[in-house]
């Protein structure tokens, strides 16, 4: 023979390694996928936000990938950190991006940057909030973590204090308005502030507090870690939305 032939009606090696690889589902995970090209791809992706992510960061984003992946169909649900886990299991999401939550914890999580808790206020008083001005006047909060606003009043119950929620709402795009001609303060991640303070209206102070460390994060699942388009799609919230 001129070339090498497998031997007919023979025990092979590589035809039982096949079989086995089959059964086993190894051949799937062996075979290379293929390689994504973002300025040609035409895939699908969906994301998974939350509030916080959707009114500050998520504009800059789209213009990126936009840019880079022009064919690429992008899909972006908003949600709660807790419901994300849920979201990337049952593949209703690729990527989530939003608050830490210890209690809705994925397998594969990465921190993008830390979250600053900044004073958000539509008031004209030249001096930064203090801490008693931070709990005298009445708050507007935002529900986007929970978490974030438990360990806050945490903090604020160690050194004997407490803020005063007295309006609750669930979009960031409302709050300068609902601030605006009223001595309301709101206690906002640091994107948000810088967000909202560049479109006019309000100002921001640091909060006169000190807190535990928060992480904004992206999250993702099994069925997603080793696809080429979600490689691409977490590479760039690395390099876009990460500090």
């Amino acid at each position: 023979m001129n070339r090498y032939e497998l031997p007919r009606n023979e025990y092979n090696p590589l035809l039982a390694l096949g079989a086995f690889g089959k059964v086993h589902g190894l051949i799937p995970q062996l075979s290379p996928q293929a390689a994504f090209v973002a300025a040609s791809s035409e895939a699908s992706l969906r994301l998974a936000v939350s509030s916080d992510v959707e009114f500050a960061l998520l504009p800059m984003l789209l213009r990126r990938l936009r840019i880079e992946a022009p064919g690429v169909a992008l899909t972006v649900l908003r949600a709660d950190p807790e419901q994300m886990p849920a979201l990337l299991a049952s593949g209703d999401a690729s990527l989530g991006i939003g608050p830490v939550c210890e209690a809705a914890s994925t397998r594969y999580q990465t921190a993008l940057r830390p979250i600053r808790p900044t004073v958000l206020r539509a008031d004209s008083m030249p001096d930064p909030v203090c801490l008693n001005e931070l709990c005298r006047r009445p708050h507007a909060r935002v529900s986007f973590a929970s978490s974030i606003d438990r360990d806050i009043d945490q903090a604020l119950r160690g050194v004997g204090l407490q803020r005063k929620v007295l309006l609750s709402v669930s979009q960031f795009n409302v709050l300068p308005a609902l601030l605006a001609q009223t001595d309301m303060l709101a206690l906002v991640p640091d994107y948000v502030a810088q967000a909202m303070v560049a479109q006019g209206g309000v100002r921001s102070d640091p909060l006169p507090l000190p807190t535990p460390d928060f992480d904004l994060a992206m999250s993702w699942d099994e069925q997603t870690h080793n696809d080429p388009a979600g490689n691409w799609l977490r590479s760039r919230c690395r390099m876009f939305l990460g500090e």
